[in-house]
């Protein structure tokens, strides 16, 4: 239903990443089967490490991180703490992402994720080492807020019941529809790129 595009052994698109549970696009509900993907994740991941060498790091990356974070460690004097604004942004995202979906609420939520994007180096208030790891948290909640709200916005019909249930599409549509949405980050800052990858089956075995 929603999560990072998995195969079989649980990798995803980019080399020597492997996800499972909640945040891998696998069926959820079931936790002897989180526990089994999880295990497959983690012997794939092993082995991919033992064979495939370390990998050189970007240094200008390293030290543009270092200097942004020394930047928001200078937010001492704004105006709101990270933890009221955590608040705000999870009570938002509940408003206007959370089922039944329409496409006035999804944009309502994408302008209010593009403007606590925005707030969150402008007016939060950083005191500390603990206060600057609340923030990098909030800003990864704001963006799944981003992801989800996008790709409902493009899957025009409801699906898995109330899970994604839209009052402008209430049908399901197979004809269009049966198919994965892949979102992934485009060439400019905060640009998200929607494409349609279809379903693989699973093959039957005797």
């Amino acid at each position: 239903m929603t999560g990072v595009f998995v195969d079989e052994k649980a990798a995803t698109t980019l080399p020597g990443l492997y996800a499972a549970g909640d945040v891998s696009l696998v069926a959820r509900g079931h936790l002897s089967g989180a526990f089994v993907f999880g295990q497959i994740a983690a012997e794939e991941a092993t082995e991919w490490a033992g064979t495939s060498g370390r990998g050189e790091e970007d240094s200008r990356e390293v030290e543009d991180l270092k200097r942004d974070l020394g930047q928001r460690m200078e937010q001492s004097r704004g105006e709101i703490s990270i933890e009221e604004f955590e608040y705000k942004v999870r009570r938002l995202i509940s408003d206007y992402i959370t089922p039944p979906k329409n496409e006035y609420k999804l944009k309502m939520a994408l302008w209010w994720m593009d403007r606590f994007e925005r707030e969150i180096r402008e007016k939060v208030r950083i005191k500390n080492v603990h206060d600057l790891f609340k923030v990098l948290e909030v800003e990864n909640i704001i963006l799944c807020a981003k992801l989800s709200a996008t790709a409902s916005m493009e899957r025009k019909e409801s699906r898995w019941g109330f899970w994604h249930y839209r009052s402008d599409y209430p049908l399901r549509d197979d004809s269009q529809w049966l198919k994965h949405i892949m979102l992934k980050a485009g060439p400019e800052p905060g640009e998200i790129r929607v494409s349609h990858r279809a379903l693989k089956k699973m093959e039957e075995r005797g």
